[in-house]
């Protein structure tokens, strides 16, 4: 099972307690592995949510936030690595900074797609279509198009969203600087300091 980093726990926790969707929460009454259609549009969501500083999809809620009484077994058994595969389908990249947790809301079992941040967004490099019931083609994304989540939808990007996107990851940076310059004026004294 892939791993998710410092996000997970606060996540996770808001995951359980969540009563609607938001720029972090995704909710599905359902997933059918063997569907064209939930796939794709899965696949939509994983990539806004780690292009928008992560999040959480919860499988087994409606939008209203009550449970579906969806059986998440399947997907709580299903490789991670299948996950990554149908990700790296339509973007070429191997995303798998994520991981399956199950949890219990009211009595009823859930899924929970746990999804960390990337430094830079991820573009579609396919289009994802399905067909609809009356076999006309449906597109969940375009090719060339990032996704972004907005509110709790998520949406083709917008310049902002590429601007707060750079500022994310120019604060991660920051902090990492700053806590190697922290451990160099924090050392003992006599300490050497190498550079490479």
């Amino acid at each position: 099972m892939a791993r998710v980093g410092a996000v997970a726990t606060p996540i996770l926790e808001k995951a359980k307690t969540a009563k609607r969707e938001s720029k972090t929460i995704e909710f599905k009454e359902m997933f059918d592995v063997e569907s064209a259609r939930d796939w794709v549009e899965i696949v939509k969501d994983i990539v806004a949510l780690a292009n928008s500083g992560g999040g959480a999809i919860i499988f087994g809620l409606k939008n209203n936030g009550n449970p579906s009484g969806y059986d998440a077994t399947d997907l709580l058994t299903l490789d991670p690595a299948q996950i990554t595969d149908k990700v790296a389908k339509y973007t070429g990249e191997q995303f798998s900074d994520f991981s399956t947790e199950e949890i219990t809301r009211n009595g009823h079992k859930m899924a929970v797609f746990l999804v960390s941040p990337v430094a830079v967004p991820i573009i579609f490099n396919k289009e994802g279509s399905y067909e609809t019931e009356r076999r006309e083609p449906k597109f969940a994304f375009r090719k060339g198009t990032v996704y972004f989540r907005h509110g709790a939808k998520s949406e083709p990007a917008t310049t902002n969203d590429l601007r707060e996107s750079v500022e994310r990851e120019l604060a991660r940076i920051r902090v990492s600087w700053i806590g190697g310059i922290r451990k160099v004026v924090e050392a003992p004294k006599g300490s050497q300091i190498q550079i490479f």
